[in-house]
């Protein structure tokens, strides 16, 4: 079940991006540009561990079991960590783009169980 919550967790984070329109061609929905784009409440142009888990669980504590939010919580935790290069706390695209391969490689290793 925790495999299934660790997939679910990253295609949420890939998925959170909305599409949008460049030139007639749609976004990727883990393109870094547009997850910082949906994610970034306050506009500064970067993520905050909250900002991101906010955006991918909601505020609302009744959704998702508690199971599902602990394992996304760690992995959150884990991967924003080793993403934020500068350790400022903050994840800028790059940064955010080293967080959305950390996930897909988690939902990779987990499918292959």
């Amino acid at each position: 079940m925790a495999a299934a919550g660790v997939a679910l967790a990253a295609l949420l984070v890939c998925s959170m991006a909305p599409a949008i329109a460049a030139e007639e061609e749609e976004a990727s929905p883990d393109d870094p540009h547009a997850i910082l784009k949906e994610m970034d409440a306050n506009k500064d142009g970067k993520l905050t561990y909250a900002e991101m888990f906010d955006s991918v669980m909601g505020e609302d504590d009744d959704d998702g079991s508690e199971e599902f939010k602990e394992d996304f919580k760690n992995r959150l935790e884990k991967h924003f960590k080793a993403s934020d290069e500068n350790g400022d706390g903050f994840l800028e695209v790059e940064e955010i783009r080293k967080l959305v391969a950390a996930f897909s490689a988690d939902a990779e290793s987990e499918e292959e169980l």
